[in-house]
């Protein structure tokens, strides 16, 4: 098992099953797996904002899937022509703080001083180089052992996101965490929003292997000693390392907000200005694409006549429409979605309908 010995290790979380963008996200291919707003797929963009082709600060991706997608993973990545350091498949989902924990149980093998920086798969981030200067900003406080994240200024009183609390800042870059938030109401979004020291939580963190472990060790020593049976018993195959079902599986399903990043006194967090988005709606994609001149976002075998403000979304199926505005059209082989553009957060429920057991 090998590692880049360069400065940052991305280690990029894959195992999402993205069902509200259904139909075309499944479990068996989820979001991070096509291509939303570019000629490549979600995945393959996070991997390349990182790649050390791009930036010599940065070694090959480290990157953690299920199972089920690691065909996937493969073929993106050598379509991309991106250079993977490994490729970790867990045989089932357990959250974000099992994987981060076999991500720095891997790294720290190599060298406890290795700074990782952890990256989900299905990200969009338009300005890449703010976002790697971002990344930059918080290599002191991680190499301080401070667990570091990025917190994106809210443009916005959005409530699908969580929120992090700043405080004073004790780096040119860099405050302490005051407290983690959940998805607030519009309300009180609109609260922390005047505030101003209020961030969204993006889910991206750097930090030293050996500070992950320590936190993890005194804050979820249940799940870091589990981890550590499932990496010592996991089958190494060249770059690729496969967990056993019988031991990861008895890892605790936690986020590691949860796990570690509420409980812990030596979280910071680097203010960033960049724009981004998690995709998380079909909404959220016709505000990331490219539109016609009158607002419609068209993908694959779409035609929009005398219509406006639409998504149409097309895939292996012509679509038409005629007279419409503000909706959200997804035609897949998996199934048809029509709804406003506006009440895309309520396809869960479909999803829930159609897929008691998603």
């Amino acid at each position: 098992m090998t590692i880049s010995a360069a400065q940052i290790i991305p280690v990029v979380l894959s195992g999402g099953s993205g069902t509200r963008l259904w139909p075309l996200s499944t479990p068996q291919k989820p979001k991070q797996f096509h291509r939303l707003i570019d000629d490549n797929t979600m995945f393959q963009q996070t991997c390349l904002r990182v790649s050390p082709s791009v930036d010599p600060r940065f070694g090959s991706p480290m990157v953690i899937c299920n199972t089920r997608h690691e065909d996937y993973v493969i073929a993106q990545l050598e379509e991309a022509s991106i250079t993977t350091g490994t490729v970790i498949a867990e045989p089932t989902g357990r959250n974000s703080a099992p994987a981060i924990a076999i991500a720095s149980l891997h790294a720290h093998a190599k060298d406890p001083d290795a700074l990782l920086l952890i990256l989900p798969s299905d990200h969009a981030i338009p300005d890449v180089e703010r976002f790697r200067d971002s990344i930059f900003h918080g290599i002191a406080a991680a190499q301080r052992d401070f667990i570091v994240t990025l917190g994106i200024r809210p443009t916005g009183p959005e409530t699908g996101y969580g929120y992090i609390n700043a405080g004073e800042k004790f780096d040119d870059h860099a405050a302490k965490v005051k407290r983690f938030v959940e998805k607030p109401d519009r309300e009180t979004a609109e609260g922390y929003l005047a505030a101003g020291d209020y961030l969204w939580n993006a889910g991206m963190f750097l930090f030293k292997a050996s500070a992950m472990l320590a936190a993890l060790r005194q804050h979820a020593p249940d799940l870091l000693a589990q981890a550590q049976v499932a990496y010592a018993s996991a089958k190494p195959g060249g770059r690729h390392i496969r967990l056993p079902l019988d031991q990861f599986s008895k890892c605790r399903s936690i986020s590691i907000d949860y796990a570690v990043m509420e409980k812990a006194d030596n979280v910071a967090v680097v203010p960033v200005d960049f724009a981004w988005s998690d995709l998380g709606s079909w909404a959220s994609i016709w505000e990331q694409s490219s539109r016609d001149g009158e607002n419609n976002s068209l993908h694959g075998a779409a035609v929009a006549s005398d219509s406006r403000n639409n998504l149409i979304f097309a895939e292996g199926i012509s679509v038409g429409v005629i007279g419409v505005e503000g909706l959200v059209v997804v035609a897949t082989p998996n199934g048809v979605l029509v709804v406003p553009r506006d009440r895309t957060e309520e396809v869960r429920k479909i999803v829930d309908a159609l897929m008691p057991n998603s």
